[in-house]
């Protein structure tokens, strides 16, 4: 309700703020000066305020129905979920920051999320178009599944476009933020208590379970993909499902009985993955949101239908949390390759206790289902620590040539120098299909270091390690079926055979995030260190989704041998595609600010990899595409490089 401005302005500033009539320039909870009113509802009003002891930052400040503050049991309900906000730092998800109150009710601050929700997007776009409708989903899905994953375990409940804040310029989605991560549920949880008033999760966008726990179950992670597909529904077809239901109690019985109809004029496999996301029983929906993500956009390539229970899908859970690694089905042999691929007969493991999805956007951990790290393969004991001689040239060489390492059978292990310097981390908000974390600063990098001229081959590894776990055999192929733990022994184990004889002040480590893009970008600002296109000609990736092109390119299921494409114009190879690569950093938010010699966050739940696979999209292979991964999860796509960088 609107007062008019003569009688708010004869309101004393304090009554004013008991009846929630603001102007501007009053002053909620000693910091937060007013500007406007950015939406109201049902259970409280957001407002634009500016921080005064922060430098007058932007904040939205959320308030929390009066008739709570004086509640005990809803004040340590709120509290409880303040901390499981705090805890949330996905770019997707719009962070909480600080929990207030005043003699009147509490305050929930946030960071201000620039746009409008996608709500009142769609009320002026009422079918955005396909490209739009999957830039969003996925973004969703990334954050969902963070929120969903290990450290967190939480769940939204009330997700609907109104939660959602966009800006979208176009076919160009710029940013892709949520609301109300679990806060919402419990103030109106609460607020049911309390008043006696049943309040629930938008009626549009709530699963079966919601509506009917006692038959489906209680609402779970799969509650919020049902609302994610609910949405990814209405952007695609301009309705929600059962929009012609205008009754609440006919609407109610189509949402607990029937299946939505197919959505026309759009690919079978769309309103496939649609069916699956929105099905009635949980346990019948994907995994996780990004493979539903996933399934939404992905087509029939060369006669072989890449369906929902496709290989591609079985990557994010293991990735994510650890479970088992299933061994991927046999695919066609290229013929550029210098090995078979894995024996036609394939050992099936015990099944997991669900399919086990793909990773794609990621972003960071998700889902925190059980959580069963697979055990290191790799232990490292002192009989049974290879030899490793070093090259005549032990002591750093300056110049193009770097520097070289002889590993037992004569299989060198070469480095290239790179000079310390500076450069643009991140990638500019032009770029193509960028992610809210790659936000781009100015990164300085104060000393040398070397970094291998190709990722870790298999003879090198098994040279060091004697283990090969890798699943497309090749000597000169990169090693890949190794976690973070196993490339970290690998470092640990030249340290320890070549301590006597490694550059002084010198030791090899994985590189970090900034030492990686630093050197895979080699003084490029292009999305690739080649230019601003990719099909698969270039590095291997999966070239039937190309990237800055239409033409579609090569897609060889499977690793290549190092050195097969181009190098950068600092003589590295294999940056992009091929396997990914793992970093030394917890992965976390880029600082805005310019940074000296980065480290990445303090800590986390997921290890940095970079660079792309030969079994992603040619996008993902982009110089600032950051991911991250468990550490103990090992992939047939993530292979590393070392680096010999400065002690710390």
């Amino acid at each position: 309700m609107e007062l008019n401005n003569f009688n708010t302005t004869q309101m004393d500033s304090r009554t004013r703020l008991r009846n929630l009539y603001l102007l501007p320039g009053d002053v909620i909870a000693g910091n937060y000066e007013y500007v406007r009113e950015l939406g109201h509802g049902n259970m409280g009003r957001v407002y634009l305020c500016r921080d005064t002891v922060a430098n007058d930052r932007l904040m939205a400040v959320k308030t929390v129905p009066d008739i709570l503050r004086d509640d005990d049991e809803a004040v340590a309900a709120l509290k409880r979920e303040y901390d499981n906000m705090y805890s949330l730092t996905d770019d997707g998800i719009v962070a909480v920051r600080h929990l207030v109150m005043d003699d009147f009710r509490y305050y929930v601050v946030m960071d201000y999320a620039e746009g409008e929700t996608l709500a009142a997007y769609l009320a002026k776009h009422r079918k955005p178009g396909d490209s739009v409708a999957f830039a969003v989903v996925r973004r969703l899905a990334a954050a969902l599944d963070y929120a969903h994953g290990p450290g967190h375990g939480l769940v939204h409940r009330d997700v609907k476009p109104g939660n959602v804040m966009v800006q979208i310029d176009g076919n160009n989605v710029k940013s892709v933020k949520l609301l109300d991560f679990g806060l919402g549920l419990q103030i109106r949880k609460s607020f049911s208590r309390t008043t006696g008033q049943l309040t629930s999760g938008t009626p549009a966008y709530k699963s079966p379970e919601q509506w009917d726990p006692h038959r489906y179950g209680k609402p779970s992670f799969n509650s919020d993909q049902y609302s994610l597909a609910a949405i990814a529904y209405e952007l695609l077809s301009g309705d929600y499902p059962f929009a012609e239901y205008d009754d609440m109690d006919t609407f109610r019985a189509a949402v607990l009985n029937d299946m939505p109809e197919k959505i026309n004029g759009i690919a079978n496999y769309v309103n496939e993955a649609l069916q699956k996301a929105l099905a009635k029983k949980p346990e019948k929906r994907f995994d996780c949101c990004m493979a539903f993500a996933d399934a939404l956009q992905k087509r029939q390539t060369d006669g072989h239908s890449t369906t929902l229970e496709s290989r591609s899908f079985i990557r994010l859970f293991s990735r994510l949390f650890g479970g088992a690694n299933p061994q991927p089905q046999p695919q066609p042999q290229p013929s550029n390759t210098d090995s078979p691929r894995r024996p036609p007969v394939v050992k099936t493991p015990p099944p997991p206790s669900k399919p086990q999805p793909r990773p794609a956007d990621i972003e960071p951990p998700r889902r925190p289902t059980i959580v069963k790290k697979t055990p290191l393969a790799v232990e490292v004991k002192a009989p049974a620590r290879p030899h490793v001689e070093a090259s005549p040239r032990p002591e750093p060489m300056v110049g193009k040539d770097g520097l070289t390492f002889t590993l037992p059978g004569g299989i060198p292990l070469e480095l290239v120098h790179i000079s310390a310097g500076s450069f643009m981390m991140g990638s500019p908000e032009s770029e193509q299909g960028r992610y809210d974390n790659e936000t781009q600063h100015h990164v300085t990098l104060t000393k040398d270091y070397w970094l291998g001229r190709c990722p870790v081959t298999q003879e090198q590894y098994q040279a060091i390690t004697r283990k090969n776990p890798s699943s497309f055999k090749g000597a000169t192929r990169p090693v890949e079926g190794v976690s973070w733990n196993d490339a970290k022994d690998c470092c640990d184990l030249l340290n320890k055979a070549l301590r006597a004889k490694l550059p002084s002040g010198y030791v090899f480590d994985l590189p970090t995030e900034a030492q990686w893009e630093y050197a895979c970008r080699a003084g490029t600002t292009t999305p690739f260190s080649f230019g601003s296109t990719l099909n698969g000609d270039k590095a291997n990736c999966d070239g039937n989704y190309p990237y800055g092109m239409k033409q579609k390119g090569k897609y060889l299921q499977c690793t290549s041998k190092i050195g097969s494409y181009g190098a950068n114009p600092w003589g590295v190879y294999d940056m992009h595609g091929n396997v990914w690569e793992w970093c030394k950093d917890w992965y976390g938010a880029y600082l805005i600010d310019a940074v000296c010699d980065p480290k990445g966050a303090s800590s986390g739940s997921g290890r940095v990899i970079r660079g792309g696979a030969w079994n992603y999209d040619a996008w993902c292979c982009r110089s600032a595409r950051r991911y991250s991964s468990i550490p103990a999860y090992r992939g047939d796509d993530d292979g590393f490089r070392v680096a010999l960088v400065p002690v710390q």
